[in-house]
């Protein structure tokens, strides 16, 4: 059914989120009281892909707030067919977040996207320079995965 951002967003698609966060944590995320304020809070400089922006009203219980590239075909007047989103609560990096719209996935796509990262990171882990939609046409399934993962460390 799609989400707000109305006439970006609202058409079916699928979000398929890759979380630096366990359950727990993420339950915790409620948005309730001081919720929304925490969860709009900024990464500090370098946390947050270069040029990422947080809009309005993109803040959900069990995930935060949802950074998007303003450079993508989408917001600039373009047609939606998949984009990469950074999620944040408390400033921390919570999740990664590949979007594709189900009329591109009936396209039978195999895509690559090479996607602006953060220069650094508060959890060490393996982290995407890349995103991959791709249809296996013997399999008759779809893969949408993060590529091209580098190791960084912790910075605190």
């Amino acid at each position: 059914m799609g989400h707000p951002p109305i006439k970006i967003y609202d058409k079916a698609h699928f979000d398929v989120h890759f979380y630096t966060i366990s359950e727990k944590e993420r339950a915790q995320i409620t948005l309730k009281g001081d919720g929304i304020r925490t969860s709009r809070l900024t990464p500090r400089k370098g946390m947050m892909a270069a040029g990422y922006i947080l809009p309005p009203h993109v803040d959900f219980p069990k995930m935060g707030s949802h950074w998007v590239d303003p450079t993508s075909a989408e917001l600039q007047g373009g047609q939606f067919t998949s984009t990469f989103i950074y999620g944040t609560y408390g400033g921390k990096l919570t999740f990664v977040e590949p979007m594709v719209a189900l009329s591109f996935l009936q396209s039978k796509p195999t895509f690559e996207k090479t996607v602006s990262a953060p220069a650094i990171f508060d959890k060490a882990g393996y982290y995407p320079s890349k995103y991959k939609v791709a249809y296996n046409a013997t399999r008759k399934e779809y893969t949408i995965s993060l590529e091209d993962l580098a190791f960084y460390r912790a910075v605190k």
